[in-house]
């Protein structure tokens, strides 16, 4: 449905969508999954009705116990109503009275046997579980309805006469006015923008969402998870559940605009882990958003990224451990901007944001971007990304975005340099390795030829003995000059 929803969302005018089925399931830790898919169909102009393609049934929801008794009844609500009647029988045994006999009822959570004082314990302090199951997610007819009605449409069920109700969709998908207005301002700054429709006489219907995110058109439809990052912005306080760095580093100058590649890093044990026992593995999800803003607070680009993953038991503690990372480059003319940045933990319904400056100020003469320490090193095996700024011939690099680095670690430092075009003196780079403010090493590495893109890669290997570090590098061509610095602090 989700991708359903993606495909129709970008599709210009209103869309309407006809479900038929036997309802749909609302899993209890995925409520604000469903919801942001339906603000996803919202915020596209899909309109969902709906029908339970069961009808009535000859003893659907009757409370005769002998109604149907060689073929038991089914119905949208019988599991929801058996659910609630069992949570109300474990509140009226909550007192002195005996709990014997005490039985969940068949088709819901299993039967547990005669109860013992543990597992009448148990299933009373599992009270408001049932409840809260029977209410958001055993009646699948239910989150039929709030689909259609949500999105404007409604829902046809417990009837076998469906004709008329049929004819009613079509009248409202043939017979409706769209209402279009200019709000009262047009700056893209992200936010919630509420919207409220009055009738001004009686007998009329109207249809309409909640509001939207104020958003720059980018011929891409927002995402649910996109959504999930707007909404986390837009909460006051903003939201701080766990850690996670995000910066930007700066690499060519191109046609007056730079290209910054914005970085994320984050230890994947802040995430939620949710255990799928029947099949022994866990699942992670995650998805980064970041708003890259100028001076009046307005969006001019942004970065998403989508993350979710599955992890074998046998593999969880080793990944467990590791570092989720992600880089994308965006292109930015000279000016001073602020990069909103989120990470959403879907499993565990949290978020953390934070915010960094980009004073993008134009680089004359030759080029030098700034200087990363490597975390990995990949071989490359599809062909270079040239708007990617981390990818060079046949190599990829995972850079660190911290500047604390743990023992053991084996630092390299990975920049580009961009020779001037038009000066044929050949560039000359000198580098310097500072400890404690003290120059320990110098090096002159030779500069080769700049690749297709223009650039020439630099990698080069950094001390891995323990101390606080500064690489200061200069690269001159002729009479022009560039100097650019990385400070870092490597654990004992």
């Amino acid at each position: 449905m989700k991708g359903l929803i993606g495909q129709l969302g970008p599709l210009p005018f209103h869309k309407t969508v006809l479900l038929l089925g036997t309802g749909l399931t609302r899993p209890p830790d995925q409520l604000e999954y469903w919801d942001s898919m339906i603000r996803s169909a919202i915020g596209g102009g899909v309109t969902f009705y709906a029908a339970d393609v069961y009808g009535l049934g000859v003893c659907q929801d009757d409370p005769n116990p002998n109604c149907g008794a060689q073929d038991p009844p089914h119905s949208a609500t019988a599991t929801a109503q058996a659910m609630l009647g069992y949570a109300a029988s474990l509140s009226a045994q909550q007192g002195p009275a005996s709990l014997k006999g005490l039985q969940p009822p068949p088709g819901t959570i299993g039967n547990l046997g005669p109860p013992t004082l543990t597992t009448q314990t148990m299933e009373l302090a599992h009270q408001d579980d049932y409840v809260r199951f029977a209410v958001s997610s055993a009646n699948p007819q239910e989150a039929l309805r709030e689909l259609a009605e949500r999105t404007g449409g409604f829902l046809i069920a417990n009837t076998n006469n469906v004709d008329q109700l049929l004819a009613h969709v079509m009248e409202e998908v043939d017979t409706h006015y769209e209402i279009a207005y200019p709000p009262k301002t047009e700056r893209d700054d992200g936010h919630f923008r509420k919207i409220e429709v009055k009738l001004a006489r009686a007998g009329l219907r109207i249809e309409t969402r909640n509001g939207y995110f104020a958003l720059p058109d980018t011929g891409h439809a927002l995402t649910p998870e996109e959504m999930a990052g707007l909404r986390a912005f837009d909460t006051q306080p903003q939201p701080h559940a766990f850690d996670f760095l995000s910066r930007a580093y700066r690499f060519r100058d191109s046609g007056g605009h730079a290209q910054y590649a914005i970085a994320f890093e984050m230890p994947i044990s802040n995430l939620t882990a949710t255990a799928e026992e029947s099949v022994h593995r866990r699942r992670f999800h995650a998805s980064l958003l970041a708003l890259v803003k100028n001076a009046d607070g307005v969006i001019v680009d942004r970065v998403s990224k989508d993350v979710p993953s599955e992890v074998s038991d046998d593999q969880f503690e080793k990944v467990h451990w590791e570092f989720m990372t992600y880089q994308k480059a965006v292109n930015l003319p000279p000016a001073h901007y602020t990069v909103e940045t989120a990470v959403v933990d879907h499993e565990g319904n949290r978020a953390s944001t934070g915010t960094f400056e980009i004073d993008n100020r134009q680089q004359r003469g030759i080029g030098l971007s700034d200087l990363a320490v490597v975390r990995k090193l990949e071989n490359l095996t599809t062909p270079v990304d040239p708007a990617d700024p981390f990818e060079y011939t046949g190599k990829r690099v995972l850079p660190f975005v911290t500047s604390n680095l743990l023992a053991g670690t084996r630092p390299f430092v990975y920049f580009m340099i961009y020779p001037k075009a038009g000066n044929g003196a050949k560039p000359v780079l000198h580098v310097r390795l500072l400890k404690d403010g003290r120059t320990i090493a110098t090096l002159r590495p030779d500069v080769a030829a700049s690749d297709s893109s223009g650039g020439v890669p630099m990698l080069l290997k950094l001390t891995d003995k323990p101390g606080s570090y500064e690489v200061r590098a200069t690269i001159a061509q002729g009479s022009s000059s560039t100097e650019g610095t990385l400070k870092y602090t490597l654990a004992r």
